[in-house]
């Protein structure tokens, strides 16, 4: 995703890809399956085998869309732990109007197969991007690009900042089962409307 400059990301699919604004523009590398908390990434070599990330558990449909939140403007949310079977929702979608996509919010709690994911993790925001379409790589946004790889979610009061879009998330508290963030700038989704015509038999 190499045409999104942000102001603290580095998306990682579960593949890894890095975007940086520099002087002399974008420079991207790529890592097949490098996304270290995800079962599709390289960390099953290791044997840990965690959750699917937010994204692919919509695109199996473990996540029902009234699980799924849809940002409209400028307002706080409250997402619940993916890993638990809660009655609120798990997921929050951002629409991404550059390339069609949606940046995906959801929160990680160390339960069950995510048992073993490091503290840094479980106390913010993931970040992801996503199309929508299956096959498509899912890429995790690092918050912390300048530290190592196991503390890549949002902390209380940073915000992540998508400056085409002018999209901004700031996570503004964390607790147990649940972050909650706020969304600035939000885009609307466009609706899709099929035209057609009738012929007469």
């Amino acid at each position: 995703n190499c045409n999104t400059p942000v102001s603290i990301a580095i998306p990682i699919p579960s593949g890894i890809q890095k975007d940086k604004t520099g002087a002399g523009g974008l420079q991207c590398t790529e890592s097949e399956y490098g996304d270290p908390y995800e079962v599709m990434g390289f960390n099953i070599y290791g044997g840990n085998f965690y959750h699917f990330n937010a994204p692919h558990k919509d695109a199996l449909h473990w996540l029902p869309p009234h699980k799924i939140r849809i940002a409209a403007g400028s307002a706080a949310y409250r997402i619940f732990n993916q890993e638990d079977i809660l009655t609120g929702p798990q997921a929050l979608q951002v629409f991404k109007p550059d390339t069609l996509e949606y940046y995906f919010v959801s929160f990680r709690k160390a339960v069950g197969f995510d048992r073993a994911l490091p503290q840094d993790m479980t106390g913010g925001a993931s970040i992801h991007i996503w199309n929508e379409w299956p096959a498509r790589q899912t890429l995790l946004i690092d918050a912390n690009p300048q530290t190592p790889l196991n503390d890549l979610t949002l902390t209380d009061g940073v915000i992540f900042q998508d400056e085409i879009n002018g999209i901004k998330i700031r996570q503004i508290s964390h607790e147990g089962n649940s972050v909650t963030v706020e969304v600035i700038n939000a885009p609307a989704v466009p609706r899709v409307t099929i035209q057609g015509s009738h012929a007469d038999e």
